[in-house]
């Protein structure tokens, strides 16, 4: 049975609408780590104490987790029964994050805290753009820890509507 999701990819990727949707067809509660991790107004939490609360959510019975955080993914994957990796290429992730800075209606999203409206800046496409450089290899490190998990990657929207196919 599986009882821990953990998705992640590229900002843009596409991994809250997955978690929405996996979350519509199993029943598994959502964790929007963006949502945890932010306060209001884009105020971030103290180390120890994010380190606590993922601690904590990771232990929880059933999720499905979505968000990257490099700095705990390796301890997500140990807790996950299934990882999926939205593989997503670049342009249209950027596209994607574009988009939800211009359309009125994505400038606050469900997944991400209060009054953390969408605000971007060119940090953060860098981010994207250089996603396969700086983080893709660390995720291949922790899968390669992690060769025991299920593992499915998922690189454009034809695989993610395939695979929501094959979920009763």
């Amino acid at each position: 049975m599986t009882n821990r999701i953990l998705i992640i990819g590229c900002c843009g990727s596409g991994k809250s609408t997955l978690a929405k949707q996996l979350e519509e067809k199993t029943g598994l509660p959502v964790i929007h780590l963006d949502r945890e991790y932010f306060k209001p107004n884009w105020e971030k939490p103290e180390i120890s104490d994010w380190n606590q609360k993922i601690l904590n959510l990771c232990k929880e019975n059933k999720w499905i987790m979505d968000g990257n955080y490099i700095s705990s993914m390796e301890l997500r994957m140990q807790y996950a029964d299934l990882i999926i990796w939205l593989d997503i290429n670049r342009y249209k992730c950027l596209y994607r994050a574009i988009k939800r800075v211009i359309l009125p209606q994505k400038r606050h999203r469900s997944d991400m805290g209060e009054g953390c409206n969408e605000r971007h800046d060119l940090e953060f496409y860098r981010f994207i753009w250089n996603f396969n450089k700086t983080i893709k290899p660390r995720i291949l490190e922790f899968l390669k820890l992690h060769r025991d998990k299920k593992v499915i990657i998922l690189k454009n929207n034809k695989d993610i509507k395939t695979y929501l196919k094959t979920i009763l």
